[in-house]
């Protein structure tokens, strides 16, 4: 795990942190698809998040669980359907299509982690 503070570098040092570990795994063509998904989690937490920003990297078994924490509240469901809507294109949209399965994680009022799993067998 590796903690970020939110400043004007973070997106370049955390891609080129979430690259290197992704490579250091040997995951072939999924490496990209993993640093889209964290690359759109670390700015959804920087846009709309607050406080420090860390970004977890995890091989399990067949799949690479990405989450990215902050202290803010996390997404919010709106009223009659999902966040994101499905068909959403960008944010968590991109995270939802790309995902084999994804959510939040609130921590009783210190923040919250959306996370993403990812298949790594294709």
């Amino acid at each position: 795990m590796k903690t970020f503070d939110p400043v004007t570098e973070i997106r370049r040092k955390a891609d080129h942190w979430c690259l290197s570990l992704a490579q250091s795994w040997s995951l072939g063509p999924v490496i990209t698809q993993v640093v889209d998904v964290m690359d759109e989690l670390l700015s959804n937490a920087l846009q709309h998040g607050k406080g420090q920003v860390r970004v977890d990297l995890q091989v399990r078994g067949d799949r690479v669980w990405i989450g990215v924490r902050d202290e803010g509240p996390g997404p919010m469901r709106r009223a009659g359907g999902w966040f994101p809507p499905l068909g959403d294109a960008h944010g968590l949209g991109r995270v939802a299509q790309a995902s084999h399965v994804w959510g939040v994680k609130r921590h009783d009022g210190h923040g919250a982690t959306v996370w993403s799993e990812l298949d790594i067998t294709n």
